[in-house]
């Protein structure tokens, strides 16, 4: 589990170091050999269920969502999940209009 914990933070600092137009959604693999693949389709897969389609033993999800990074970790049978606020401001939302009284 400290493995796949370590791997798991150390893939989510690379995830908010990265430019905003470099971050992307992508799924991550470690195959029994140590080959490693990485995907940008996002598969509405369990990781366990992409860990055995891909003969894989760990796979990590890296997800953006607003204004926070994500990595979900699945190694045999072991799981972690870390998130994260991307440093900066938020991202920008229009202002709040009130009606006139």
């Amino acid at each position: 589990m400290e493995t796949l914990r370590r791997t798991a933070e150390r893939i989510l600092e690379t995830a908010l170091e990265a430019n905003d137009g470099e971050l992307r959604n992508c799924t991550m693999s470690v195959g029994r050999e140590g080959a490693i693949g990485v995907s940008t389709e996002q598969a509405d897969w369990s990781l366990a269920a992409l860990a055995a389609e891909m003969g894989a033993s760990a796979v990590y999800r890296v997800e953006r969502r607003m204004s926070q990074v994500s990595v979900e970790a699945w190694s045999l049978g072991k799981t972690c999940l870390l998130r994260r606020k991307l440093p900066g401001p938020p991202p920008y939302s229009a202002p709040l209009t009130l009606p006139a009284r």
